[in-house]
């Protein structure tokens, strides 16, 4: 490699995340990103959405009023309203086939980055989506594994890594994640998920917020009749 080209590459790296920062603004300009974000194609973004440093995003859409932490990767996934991701989250990495002679993504992906390529057609499902409910919580450094569905008002430990479907209202956590417990009883659950509070508008929110610290009263105060 020539000095030539080395110092062009080496300032090629430097000036990249302020370009890309940028380039999000511009595209995106009713959501609060943070520097250093990389902004993929085909995302879609709800209102009131914030993306912290250093993020990454591709072909993915996120909720009204959700936020997505620092330094997470979020590919080929739906994300809901009102939802916390975490810093250093990881969701929809892609999958490597176990029943093939080599897990090496050079032999079944010829768009594989970083790999040397032997195959030309594409014939593995490298991504399945990934569908994250409504006012879910995923901690610090869980990992999403592609194909997942985590329901509605479901809570993700913190380093937790999900392999399968998650049922709205559960906590999850460990390696690979388990349920711990429920959030609520039955009844709650059905009543939050036929409510569908995150679809209210932004004045019926704020009239209510103080109901959100008591479940029981605020179930009691939606279901009473209206005058």
């Amino acid at each position: 490699m020539t000095l030539a080209r080395a110092l062009w590459l080496w300032l090629k790296e430097i000036f990249a995340g302020p370009i890309r920062y940028f380039r999000a603004l511009r595209a995106h300009p009713t959501v609060t990103f943070h520097p250093g974000v990389w902004i993929g194609r085909d995302c879609a973004f709800g209102r009131n959405v914030t993306v912290l440093a250093d993020a990454v995003l591709a072909e993915t859409t996120v909720g009204d009023h959700s936020y997505v932490g620092g330094g997470s990767t979020v590919k080929k996934s739906r994300i809901g309203k009102f939802c916390s991701v975490g810093p250093n989250v990881r969701i929809g990495l892609g999958i490597h086939p176990t029943h093939r002679v080599s897990t090496y993504p050079g032999f079944y992906s010829p768009s594989a980055s970083g790999a040397t390529k032997f195959c030309t057609d594409q014939t593995v499902v490298e991504y399945r989506p990934v569908s994250i409910g409504n006012d879910v919580w995923i901690g610090a450094g869980a990992v999403v594994a592609d194909g997942v569905v985590v329901g509605d008002g479901a809570i993700i430990a913190a380093g937790a890594v999900v392999t399968s479907d998650v049922a709205p209202y559960v906590i999850v956590g460990g390696v690979p994640a388990k349920t711990i417990r429920s959030r609520f009883d039955p009844a709650m659950v059905e009543f939050l998920l036929r409510l569908r509070w995150w679809d209210m508008d932004d004045a019926t929110l704020r009239l209510h917020a103080h109901l959100f610290g008591d479940p029981e009263r605020f179930r009691k105060t939606m279901e009473a009749p209206r005058p």
